[in-house]
């Protein structure tokens, strides 16, 4: 692809007084030839602290990190669907405050959320991009920043395309935990079917798939997840191969609280899904994989 990147600060001002109050850094990636109407994306990631470097360079952006520590071209890249822009909130990256007093309007939820909607306001302004179909992509925190930067664009009239929500960190305080952990499934069946892991009666169709696993997560896996005991016998069987049908990986990687030390003749064959999301898979040279009934399919191991 070929492309241009742009680096800069944009600054972001007291509404009374114009005065700088902060300087809030990003990476512009602009496929060439450049048109102002082609659909942008503005993404970030969480913490909160976190700058987007881990979402650039592990998710999104046009090169990525190897695991030896090299760079090379990404070929998952969203560049050539959707110019990118990554913001570092302030208080990341290279992103700061004019002056230490300031930083009260921007260390908490609401004054993050007003200050990354006026900088995607500023800069589409400032690059000429207000016809560019917008959409923004936050992960992890960065998902509950999302929702919050949705919520100012679309009060100051900002029109806005769409939101991706990335590692789904929302706040599920009063979800109970067996809930929160069988849900897991749905997101491990999408993976399963991006690799064409699901069996026959799934691998088809990737909605029913999903809307299956969303079914056996709340009204059979939750459940068990929830009771004092642990399941035994043909219960424990039937559901090992309930999450075996659809996380997509083998009955032995299915089991609670075990922890496996991997030989070191397997350990350049361990993957785990990507950070950034499940269509990516990344190299895993720990000595020890855990596999545990809350994560089970995170890991897969190649056959040698």
């Amino acid at each position: 692809l070929g492309y241009t990147a742009t680096v800069g600060r944009l600054p972001i001002r007291d509404n009374e007084t114009g005065e700088p109050h902060a300087g809030i850094f990003f990476v512009a990636y602009a496929l060439e030839p450049r048109r102002p109407d082609r659909l942008v994306t503005f993404a970030w990631n969480g913490g909160p602290g976190s700058n987007a470097g881990l979402i650039q360079m592990r998710g999104l952006g046009p090169r990525r990190f190897t695991d030896a520590g090299g760079l090379v071209d990404n070929q998952e890249t969203w560049l050539d669907r959707t110019d990118l822009v990554f913001i570092d909130p302030v208080g990341t990256g290279y992103s700061r405050v004019t002056r230490k007093e300031y930083g009260a309007e921007f260390y908490q939820t609401r004054g993050d959320a007003e200050s990354v909607a006026e900088f995607i306001r500023i800069y589409r302004i400032r690059f000429q991009r207000w016809d560019a179909p917008t959409y923004l992509a936050g992960e992890s925190f960065g998902v509950t920043r999302a929702a919050g930067v949705a919520d100012v664009l679309a009060r100051r009239r900002i029109p806005l395309r769409g939101v991706v929500l990335i590692g789904l960190a929302l706040p599920l305080e009063r979800v109970p935990v067996a809930v929160r952990e069988a849900l897991r499934v749905p997101s491990y069946a999408a993976a399963a079917w991006h690799y064409q892991r699901l069996g026959p009666a799934l691998q088809p169709d990737f909605a029913r798939a999903v809307s299956a696993a969303t079914r056996f997560a709340l009204d059979t896996l939750a459940p068990a997840f929830g009771r004092p005991d642990r399941p035994a016998g043909g219960e424990r069987e039937a559901l090992i191969r309930g999450m075996v049908a659809y996380i997509g990986t083998a009955p032995t990687a299915v089991n609670d609280w075990v922890v496996e030390h991997i030989p070191a003749a397997l350990r350049s064959r361990v993957k785990a899904l990507g950070y950034q999301g499940g269509h990516a898979t990344y190299l895993d040279t720990e000595a020890r994989v855990r596999l545990r009934a809350d994560v089970f399919g995170f890991f897969e191991i190649n056959p040698l």
